[in-house]
């Protein structure tokens, strides 16, 4: 489950600063792996759109098959 107070964006990945320190991370390696994490970010930000959005159709799609069923049963009666 997510938790929705840490709310953390593609955006906030590519931005965020680790600082320097001596004998620290290789600053390089650290920016292509966030560019990296970004990108598998966005790729999940969209997927979750799409399917979001494909949910969507369906309910509604399920809803009017439920109306019309309904529908029929009453006129079968």
């Amino acid at each position: 489950m997510i938790d929705e107070a840490f709310h953390l964006t593609p955006l906030d990945v590519r931005r965020y600063d680790f600082g320097r320190a001596i004998r620290g991370y290789n600053p390089a390696r650290v920016d292509q792996f966030r560019d990296q994490v970004a990108e598998v970010m966005e790729r999940l930000t969209r997927l979750h759109q799409d399917h979001d959005s494909k949910s969507r159709r369906l309910h509604a799609t399920l809803r009017q098959f439920l109306d019309t069923a309904q529908e029929l049963n009453r006129a079968l009666r």
